[in-house]
């Protein structure tokens, strides 16, 4: 391992994440203090595609279960949800009134963790804030389980678990039902 097999360069700056595809073993994607986002082949030395639309440094990105599509997070304090095939916004995500500093992505839903305190959960059908949940201090990092139950969010000296209960109620603008989150709160602190 002492040789990299290849090397991928086309950021301007720093790399923070690198992501490889859930589902293609031939696709990855990386996000940059230079405020982009690149998928990328691994036979190829050049991205496929650059994402760009955030007004800071990308600090995090995930891909979305069983699609192409990529969330990323910024220290503009919002996300983005890009179809990395063509290299198209979806949606922006914006809710935060500092930094995103991670986030998870299920099929259907993104959680953000915000370094204003809050982590958001949202809906990727929809692009809206389902709910909030007000942690104390900033938060770094959120985690979904593997069944999409419980959330897990990070912040100074503690890690809090959040129990996540779909709860069907109708939309108000065309009565179709949609999920919500109800939260109960574990804290977990390191003594």
């Amino acid at each position: 391992m002492s040789v990299p097999e290849h090397q991928y360069r086309s950021h301007t700056a720093g790399v923070y994440k690198v992501r490889a595809h859930p589902e293609r073993s031939d696709v990855f994607a990386s996000c940059s203090v230079d405020g982009s986002a690149k998928v990328w082949r691994v036979s190829s030395g050049t991205p496929q595609r650059t994402l760009e639309g955030h007004f800071g440094y990308v600090l995090d990105l995930k891909w979305v279960p069983n699609s192409d599509n990529l969330v990323t997070a910024s220290f503009d304090g919002s996300l983005r949800v890009w179809d990395s095939v063509y290299g198209d916004c979806l949606h922006v995500l914006e809710a935060h009134a500092d930094s995103v500093a991670g986030l998870d992505v299920t099929a259907e839903h993104v959680a953000s963790a915000g370094s204003d305190g809050d982590v958001h959960l949202w809906s990727l059908a929809s692009a809206e804030v389902i709910n909030t949940h007000a942690a104390k201090g900033r938060v770094f990092q959120v985690a979904f389980d593997s069944k999409g139950a419980r959330l897990a969010a990070t912040s100074y000296g503690a890690v809090e678990l959040l129990e996540l209960q779909y709860n069907k109620v109708p939309v108000k603008a065309d009565g179709a039902e949609a999920p919500t989150f109800t939260t109960k709160k574990n804290k977990k602190r390191d003594h």
